[in-house]
């Protein structure tokens, strides 16, 4: 059994110094993770909250209440950089309003997500998957196939 282990372990040395470790993140990933980072009393103000992926951005959406009306949002966000093991990205476009409070409603959770100066960071650490990895930073990020695939390497 220890060989074994021991043979797992120098596959994922090796993957990590041959580029890095492919590692998708999918919708649902990130709607746990949105849904995670919501307190209970902004929980009540954000619901039929879903993640979905169109192209090259990753697009949020729900409702929220404002003053007694029902307002439905979309948030579309593009991954535009890397820095250790956090994703950032920016907010493209807005639906129906750019409203910086309707933002921070959703995309602002520390410590799992932050959202500040028009960027969201997303700490990839509270995924298992990428949290097993021991070494290694993000070195690459693409949406593709309706997922962002992270590359976890040195």
């Amino acid at each position: 059994m220890k060989n074994f282990m021991d043979r797992i372990k120098q596959f994922a040395a090796d993957a990590i110094e041959a580029g890095g470790i492919p590692i998708p993140v999918t919708a649902d990933m990130l709607l746990m993770l949105f849904r995670a980072g919501t307190k209970q009393e902004k929980a009540n103000e954000i619901h039929n909250l879903d993640v979905t992926f169109r192209e090259d951005t990753v697009s949020i959406s729900g409702f929220t209440r404002k003053m007694l009306m029902e307002i439905q949002f979309e948030l579309q966000l593009k991954p535009v950089k890397a820095k250790d093991r956090t994703l950032y990205f920016e907010v493209v476009k807005m639906k129906p309003l750019n409203q910086n409070w309707i933002k921070n409603l959703v995309l602002n959770h520390p410590p799992v997500t932050v959202y500040e100066h028009g960027l969201l960071e997303v700490d990839l650490n509270h995924f298992e998957t990428i949290r097993k990895i021991k070494v290694g930073n993000i070195q690459g990020f693409e949406v593709r196939e309706q997922k962002i695939w992270i590359t976890v390497g040195r």
